[in-house]
């Protein structure tokens, strides 16, 4: 699933089981998932809004190393 939504590490946690049963819910026919249908779910949870904080977050952090 990491490769279809070009996540940039790869690992296992537990809310892909919750994606999965998300799509299973939504009838879903595009295999493999899209990176929109994982937007919409991370957005359904929270998760998204969340990612988003923590990515800005880490842009200013290194904004502010490089600047010194």
């Amino acid at each position: 699933m990491q490769h279809n939504i070009h996540a940039k590490t790869v690992g296992w946690w537990g809310q892909e089981f919750h994606f999965l049963a998300w799509l299973k819910a939504q009838n879903a026919t595009l295999l493999p998932p899209t990176l929109v249908q994982y937007q919409q779910w991370a957005a359904e949870i929270g998760l998204y809004h969340f990612l988003l904080k923590r990515i800005l977050s880490l842009r200013r952090d290194s904004i502010r190393k490089m600047r010194g």
